[in-house]
């Protein structure tokens, strides 16, 4: 058994190097010949046409079916034109309404124009009456102003001496209340301390009341005897302030006051009465 094994392995062998003999000879198998390729042209005979008419003839079924079609599209067709019908009916139906309101518009445009000029006009009348409100209590209310400066010469035992003062007019419409007036004289000159006398008027009295245009003379002041001669000679220049304070009737809870200052010079006229020239010195403050 063992020789036969060693046989049928030296036969295989033997086998295996002559086909690795052939393979370096370069001994190749034959290959197929070549196929030829066939090229079938068009048949020209089916896109020529027949001479006779091709009649297709539908089943019943394929009858029935196209039918039924044709009723649905002339049902739809006649839905659609029912519908568009109704679409313009109602689109006429609205041109009145739509009128209606272009109209209704243009009367409410024109009314709320009026309305602007109404409310202008009332606007413009109410403003005017409050002008003509405040002219009227302007006019109405009291006002204070300085009428003159007063000046006289009176006897004193035998001795001529100078009194002056401020006399002062409500050129209102109404009285003035709690009227109080202040003054004030000074002496410019060789005597400058003159002896000045105050002689206190009804004026002077607390809660005075100064109806309208009324006047009233303020404190008089009564000069010396040493002056007087010097005041006609202008040798000597009086300076004279007035002050009033003064509420009115719409405004009581408003205190108005008015102030002057003067510088007074005193002539006398051949007939011997004392003439008085007054120039304001300085801005005169009035109430308002």
């Amino acid at each position: 058994m063992f020789r036969s094994y060693c046989f049928t392995t030296i036969i295989l062998a033997v086998a295996a190097s002559w086909s690795q003999a052939l393979c370096a000879e370069g001994v190749q198998t034959p290959s197929p010949p070549p196929t030829e390729q066939v090229v079938t042209e068009p048949d020209k005979s089916q896109n020529e046409a027949s001479p006779f008419p091709v009649i297709i003839v539908e089943s019943g079924e394929q009858a029935d079916a196209s039918k039924g079609k044709e009723v649905e599209t002339r049902e739809h067709d006649a839905r659609e034109l029912d519908a568009q019908i109704r679409a313009a009916n109602a689109a006429e139906k609205q041109i009145f309404p739509a009128w209606i309101g272009v109209l209704v518009g243009a009367i409410g445009t024109v009314l709320l124009v009026w309305t602007l000029f109404e409310t202008r006009k009332a606007a413009k009348a109410a403003w005017d009456a409050a002008d003509s409100a405040r002219n009227a209590l302007h006019s109405d209310r009291a006002w204070i102003t300085p009428n003159e400066v007063w000046a006289d010469f009176v006897d004193d035992d035998g001795n001529e001496k100078i009194q002056c003062g401020i006399r002062w007019e409500n050129t209102g419409r109404s009285p003035a209340l709690r009227v109080k007036f202040g003054s004030h004289i000074s002496f410019v000159g060789p005597n400058a301390k003159a002896n000045v006398v105050k002689i206190v008027m009804p004026s002077d009295a607390p809660y005075f009341v100064l109806g309208a245009n009324k006047n009233a003379l303020g404190a008089i002041y009564t000069c010396g005897k040493n002056v007087t001669p010097e005041m006609i000679a202008h040798q000597t220049v009086v300076h004279l302030c007035g002050r009033a304070e003064y509420v009115d009737i719409y405004q009581a809870e408003k205190v108005r006051v008015s102030e002057v200052f003067y510088r007074v010079f005193v002539h006398k006229s051949k007939e011997g009465r004392a003439v008085v020239q007054a120039q304001p010195i300085g801005p005169q403050n009035f109430a308002e």
